[in-house]
C-alpha cells in the first residue's frame, strides 16, 4: 500500500467521522434567519456593483472627453485616437499584474481586509480623478481601476462562497451574477444625464457604501481556520448560520479544518504541470477556445465604447442602447443560470457563437447606412440579440468550463493560466479598437467580430465536448481519450 493510498483512506475515515456525527444530532431548535449572512455578502457585492460601473465609465465618458466645449470637457482639449487606446487598455494590464497578487494578499492578511484596502483605494482614486484636469490622471485611475477590479473579482466570489452554507450558496451566487449587471445598467442611465465630475464620483458611491457597511460585516471562517485560530472561527460561525446549537457548529469548524489540511497536501502543482500532460494541455485548448470566441465577440469593446459607437450613426443615442443592454442583461442573467444545467454547456455555446455573429453583421450593416431614419429598429434588434445571445453563452460559460475541465490539483492554476490569457486578449482588442474604428471605420469591426464568431462556431463544435451531467472523474477520461 502506497503511501498516497493511507493518505486517501485517513482522510475518508475523517470524513465519516464528521458525518456520522452530523447526522446523530438530533434537531432541538428553530432555526432563525441569518441575517449576517446576507449582510455581509450584500456588504461584499457592492465592490463588484463598483466593477459595473467602472467597466462602462469609458461608454458615457469619452464623448465628453472628445468634446471641444470646455465646459463639458474638463482637460480642455478632445483626445486624440492614440490617447483613447491607452486609456481603456491600462485598466486590463494592471488587471492582468494583479490578479495573483491580490489571492496571496486575502491568504496573507484575510479577505475582509483585503476588500476594505480596495474599497478604500477605489474611493481615493474615484474622488482624486473627479477634479482631474490632466490626460495623465486619467491615466493613473485607469491603473487603479484595473488593480481593484482584479481584486473584488478574486476575492469577493472567495469571500461570499466561504461565507456562505451549502443550501444558500446559490442565493449568494445571485448576488454576485446581478451586482456588474447592475452597476452597467447604473453607469449607462446616470452617465449621459450626469457632468464628467458629477459622474466619476456616482462612481465612488458603493465603495463609500462599503467602507462604512465593512465595520459590522465578519471575517471569512475558512480564513481564520486557516490561520489557526479555531475560537474566532467558531464565533464568526455563530453569527452567519441561521443555528445556535454548538455541537453543529463545532462539527462545522472541524470540517473546515479537515478541507483545509487535505486541500494544502493536495496543491502540488506548478504553472508548468498545465501544459506537462495530455488531458491538462487538452483542458487548456478547449477553455482557451471558448475563451477567445468570448473575447472576439467583441464584448468589452461594445460595453466600453456603446455611445460613440451608435452615437456615429447620427440617428438614435449610444446612451440609449446602453440602457436597453443594461436592462437585457440583468433579465439574461435569469434565464442562463436555469439553461445551463437544463439544456447544457455544448448548444448554448454554439447557440450563443451564432447568435452573437448574427447579431455583429446586423450592427456593423445598420452603421454603414447610418444616414438612414428608417432603420432604428434594425439597430435595437441587433443589440437585444447581441446582449441575449452573449449571455446564455459566451458570458457565463467559459468560466464554468475553466472549473470543470482541470484536475483538482490544477484547478486553481489552470484557471490562473486561463485567465491571464484572457485579460491579454482584452488588452489587445481594446487597444486596438480605436485604431481600427477610426481606419477601417466601426462597421468593419463589427464585421470582424462577426466573422470571429462564426469560425468559432467551428472550433466549439469540434473540439469542446459536453460536461452537463459529469463527474470530474468522466470529464478527465473524456480528455485523456
Amino acid at each position: 500500500m502506497t503511501e498516497c493510498d493511507c493518505e486517501r483512506i485517513q482522510e475518508k475515515c475523517v470524513q465519516v467521522q464528521y458525518f456520522t456525527e452530523e447526522r446523530d444530532i438530533q434537531p432541538t431548535e428553530k432555526y432563525r434567519f441569518s441575517w449576517m449572512l446576507y449582510f455581509s455578502a450584500f456588504s461584499a457585492n457592492l465592490l463588484l456593483l463598483y466593477s459595473g460601473v467602472a467597466l462602462v465609465w469609458s461608454s458615457p465618458m469619452l464623448p465628453k472627453l472628445l468634446s471641444n466645449d470646455t465646459n463639458v470637457n474638463p482637460l480642455g482639449r478632445p483626445m486624440e485616437t492614440h490617447e483613447i487606446s491607452v486609456l481603456v487598455t491600462l485598466g486590463p494590464i494592471s488587471a492582468i499584474l494583479s490578479l495573483l497578487p491580490s489571492a496571496r494578499l486575502s491568504d496573507a492578511i484575510g479577505r475582509k481586509r483585503v476588500l476594505t484596502l480596495t474599497a478604500f483605494i477605489m474611493a481615493c482614486n474615484t474622488l482624486l480623478n473627479s477634479f482631474a484636469f490632466h490626460l495623465y490622471f486619467y491615466y493613473v485611475h485607469s491603473l487603479f481601476v484595473g488593480i481593484c477590479m482584479s481584486a473584488s473579482l478574486v476575492v469577493v466570489p472567495v469571500y461570499t462562497n466561504e461565507i456562505a452554507e451549502d443550501g444558500n450558496r446559490g442565493k449568494l451566487g445571485c448576488f454576485m451574477g446581478m451586482a456588474i449587471p447592475t452597476g452597467v445598467l447604473l453607469g449607462y442611465i446616470v452617465g449621459p444625464l450626469s457632468s464628467a465630475r458629477g459622474f466619476t464620483l456616482f462612481c465612488m458611491v458603493p465603495t463609500a457604501m462599503y467602507l462604512v457597511l465593512s465595520i459590522f460585516t465578519v471575517e471569512s471562517p475558512i480564513y481564520l481556520a486557516l490561520k489557526k485560530r479555531k475560537s474566532d472561527c467558531i464565533r464568526v460561525l455563530e453569527q452567519l448560520r441561521s443555528t445556535r446549537d454548538a455541537k453543529k457548529i463545532e462539527i462545522e469548524c472541524n470540517k473546515i479544518d479537515f478541507l483545509i489540511t487535505t486541500s494544502i497536501q493536495r496543491q502540488k502543482g506548478s504553472f508548468l504541470d498545465v501544459f506537462r500532460n495530455h488531458s491538462c494541455r487538452r483542458a487548456f485548448s478547449m477553455c482557451m477556445v471558448a475563451s477567445s470566441v468570448q473575447q472576439l465577440s467583441g464584448i468589452f469593446v461594445i460595453l466600453a465604447f456603446m455611445s460613440s459607437i451608435f452615437s456615429k450613426s447620427g440617428r438614435v443615442s449610444g446612451d440609449t442602447f446602453g440602457i436597453i443592454t443594461g436592462v437585457i442583461q440583468l433579465c439574461t442573467f435569469f434565464v442562463s443560470s436555469v439553461l445551463v444545467d437544463k439544456v447544457g454547456r455544448r448548444p448554448l455555446l454554439l447557440t450563443s457563437s451564432l447568435v452573437c455573429s448574427l447579431a455583429l453583421f446586423l450592427m456593423g450593416y445598420y452603421i454603414n447606412m447610418q444616414n438612414s431614419d428608417d432603420m432604428i429598429w434594425l439597430a435595437i434588434l441587433a443589440i437585444v440579440l447581441y446582449v441575449i445571445g452573449y449571455g446564455i453563452g459566451l458570458g457565463p460559460i467559459p468560466i464554468t468550463l475553466s472549473g470543470e475541465l482541470f484536475p483538482d490539483e490544477l484547478r486553481a492554476m489552470g484557471c490562473g493560466v486561463v485567465l491571464v490569457s484572457d485579460n491579454s486578449a482584452i488588452c489587445f482588442i481594446m487597444f486596438c479598437f480605436p485604431l481600427a474604428s477610426k481606419f477601417f471605420g466601426v462597421q468593419y469591426c463589427m464585421w470582424f467580430f462577426s466573422l470571429s464568431c462564426l469560425i468559432g462556431f467551428t472550433f466549439i463544435y469540434f473540439l469542446i465536448p459536453e460536461t452537463k451531467g459529469k463527474s470530474f472523474r468522466e470529464i478527465q477520461e473524456i480528455l485523456k481519450r
